[in-house]
């Protein structure tokens, strides 16, 4: 018997969930405490037209082959606002967090 899928039930995939949890490898300081994640809600369509869409999807030149991108400032005011954390707290964020983050968050600005 072979088990295909190793989800369980209540596991969502990351673009259907109302929130994602970013575990730091570095703590920062938000709202003068320490911190070791920040949770991320769902963006609304609301969130996008005020910050912009973070995240660029093209196509290599053979129309197969996607490649993603991240603006780096409209991600960082995102992680911001889903986050309810301030900005000053994401420029803290070591390299490899905000990097993990971006990836953590994609999912939601790119089509189903």
């Amino acid at each position: 018997m072979s088990d295909e899928s190793n989800e369980t039930a209540d596991q969502v995939p990351a673009a259907e969930a109302d929130e994602i949890t970013i575990e730091l490898k570095k703590p920062v300081t938000a709202h003068g405490k320490e911190i070791t994640r920040i949770v991320c809600r769902r963006p609304t369509a609301g969130d996008i037209m005020d910050v912009g869409n973070p995240v660029h999807l093209s196509f290599r030149e053979d129309n197969k082959t996607p490649e993603i991108s991240f603006n780096d400032k409209r991600m960082g005011a995102m992680i911001a606002l889903l986050g309810g954390v301030p900005p000053s707290t994401v420029k803290q964020l070591a390299p490899r967090d905000f990097v993990s983050a971006c990836w953590a968050l994609q999912s939601f600005f790119l089509p189903a």
